[in-house]
Formats: C-alpha cells, structure tokens, sequence
C-alpha cells in the first residue's frame, strides 16, 4: 500500500491551506473553525503534515481534510460544508439521529476504498451501519471490507455542515485499535458546537409548558 495517498471525498484536494498544529499537541483545530478533535497523547500518533482544503465542482472552498496516523492504525477526518442555509440543531439531531439510507451509504464505499490507497482499485463492501443516539450529537457508525481492510467510518451532522471520519489499518488484516478510533470519534466536534448546543437548549426552555401562576 502507497503510505501517502490521500483521496478527499468526491472533492478534489486543492494545495494545504491551513497549517496542522504541531504533532506533539493533543489538541487540533482548523484554523478556519470547521473541525477540531483530540490526538491520544499515547500511542504515537501525529498528523500527517498540513490539513488539506476540499474543493467543490466550482472550485470553491467545500471543507477540510487532516489525517492522523501512528505504526498500525490511521484515520482521515472530514469537515464538509452542506451549502444552503444552516439547519436547525433540531433538525440535525432528527437527521443524523435516523439510520443513514442505503443510497448515502452507497454514496461513501468508493471514499472509503480511496482512503485506503491500495495500488490497485478494490471496491468497498458495505457491511452495516448503526447509530449512536448516546450524546448530543448523533453519529452514524459503519464498516466496509476493502479487500482485506476493515474500514470504520463516522458521520455526524451540525447546522453547516457534515463531520465525518475514516479509520484503518496501514497492514492488511492488523488488529485495529477501535478504543483509540472511538477516542477520536467522541471528541470531533466544531468551535460552534457550544454555542448551537445552547441555542437549542433555550429554545426547548422557551417552548416548554409554563407553571401556571398561583
């Protein structure tokens, strides 16, 4: 397998615009405020240079790409623009709190296998999916077989825009190491999710029932 392949989801990868922070940091944040997550502080694991731009069709600015990586195990992380309008936090909770339909997971399969970066094109075979309603932000969980890779992919939404992550093996059947994936997964999030999470708590206060007076 070629250890310096990377693919973006669909989108071209434009030139790293946006500086990782230092490999010995715990902590990753985008510049730009699309993504940040936690790096284990044990375990050897580091970014993998500069975070990439995602482009879209017009070219224009669509996310970020950053991937992390250690001796056995690597994971791509994603923060994707949805376009429009930001949605409602309830309507993302509602979204992404549903199993993902069949098509969209059609949809992220060939993503995966490129993430991959086998010399070779392999299909990826979906395998099934679930979904984690524990926290404030649902997350979607799925697995596909890429020859003989196990890919552990994450989507969760938030009003803007579409988070999700990519893990692996660097060896073909290597035991992966699923505590640190869940590691990262619990600690993706955006600068904005503090706010969003308190909007959407102050407009359930708001609509709740009110004590009638005495």
């Amino acid at each position: 397998m070629r250890r310096q392949r990377l693919a973006a989801c669909g989108l071209a990868l434009a030139g790293a615009l946006v500086l990782a922070a230092p490999a010995s940091s715990e902590d990753w944040t985008d510049a730009q405020g699309r993504l940040m997550f936690s790096i284990p502080a044990r375990g050897g694991w580091a970014t993998e240079g500069a975070a990439r731009e995602l482009r879209g069709p017009d070219g224009q600015s669509a996310g970020v790409s950053i991937t992390v990586s250690n001796a056995n195990d690597r994971c791509h992380f994603q923060s994707q623009a949805r376009g429009g309008a930001e949605a409602s936090v309830a309507n993302i909770r509602r979204a992404y709190g549903a199993a993902l339909p069949d098509t969209y997971w059609a949809e992220i399969g060939p993503l995966a296998a490129n993430l991959v970066g086998l010399d070779q094109p392999t299909p990826a075979t979906f395998q099934g999916a679930a979904v984690d309603t524990s926290g404030f932000w649902p997350i979607n969980r799925a697995t596909y077989a890429v020859g003989d890779y196990t890919v552990h992919v994450t989507v969760q939404g938030r009003p803007d825009r579409e988070l999700r992550s990519y893990c692996h093996t660097w060896e073909p059947g290597a035991e992966p190491n699923t505590a640190a994936y869940d590691a990262f997964v619990a600690s993706i999030a955006t600068p904005r999710d503090a706010e969003w999470r308190a909007r959407f708590e102050a407009e359930q206060a708001a609509a709740a029932p009110q004590p009638e007076a005495q």
